[in-house]
Order: C-alpha cells, then structure tokens, then sequence
C-alpha cells in the first residue's frame, strides 16, 4: 500500500496534466476558429471584387463605353483570337444593347481557369433577357470578367 502522500501527489499531477492539457486544447481550437474567420472574411472580400468588377464591365457595355469595357476584360480574352478594340467595339455596336442587369450570385469557380463565377441576369433593348455566367480571373492585383 502506497503512503497518503504518494497517492495525493499522482492525483495531484494529474490533475495538472489534464489542466495544461485543456488550455492546449482551448487555444488550438481558438486559434483554428480565429484562422477560419479570417479565410472567410477574405474569401468575402475577394467575391466582393469579383462582383464589383463585373459590374463596372456591364456599367460600361450599357453605358456604351466600349472602349472602357474592352479596357476592363481580362487579357486573355483580348488575345484569345487577336480580337482588336475596335473590332470588339464594332461587335458590341452590332449586338443588341444591354439595357439592365442584375448580380444574382458569385462563386468560387470549379474550374475554366476562372477565380470566380459571377452569374448575371441581362436586359437587352430587344426586349429579350438572358443568363449569363462570366468568369473572373487575377490579372496582376486586379479581378477581371472575361465575357
């Protein structure tokens, strides 16, 4: 039989061990939930910008700024077939003209080299409307749409 002390002293260390070891605990979990905050804070900002960009592109389409849109797109799509300016100026005069639009989501893009997708209700003034899913991709610091 072990001396009342012995026994003490074990349940003592313990009950220190589970101590030490429930703050360990405490503060991963803390600093884990602190961490996904923080990537969700910025996953928000950086749909924000997705959106925002895509907006200011349609801005310009409807505001027949064609010249600020074509300035707008991403780089890959003016040289996905050498399409000029003036030549996706003389496209966007020949199509009918968008009227309004409405943002009605952005995600994370799956795939198609894209950052994120921005799905866009459109308005044209043929008085036909359409769905349209744009991409946006980083160019530089930048989040483009790419039509």
């Amino acid at each position: 039989m072990m001396p009342p002390d012995a026994s003490r002293k074990r349940r003592k260390s313990w009950i220190i061990w589970l101590s030490v070891a429930a703050v360990i605990l405490v503060l991963c979990c803390g600093c884990g939930a602190g961490i996904s905050y923080l990537v969700y804070r910025s996953l928000e900002f950086e749909r924000d910008r997705a959106s925002e960009s895509t907006q200011e592109y349609l801005d310009a389409l409807r505001e027949q700024r064609f010249d600020k849109a074509y300035d707008l797109m991403c780089d890959r799509n003016k040289n996905r077939d050498g399409q000029t300016e003036q030549e996706f100026i003389a496209e966007q005069q020949a199509s009918p003209k968008l009227r309004n639009y409405d943002v009605q989501g952005v995600a994370l893009s799956g795939g198609n080299d894209a950052d994120f997708t921005v799905k866009v209700r459109q308005e044209l003034d043929n008085g036909t409307s359409r769905t349209e899913r744009i991409p946006v991709v980083t160019d530089g610091d930048d989040l483009r749409p790419c039509p």
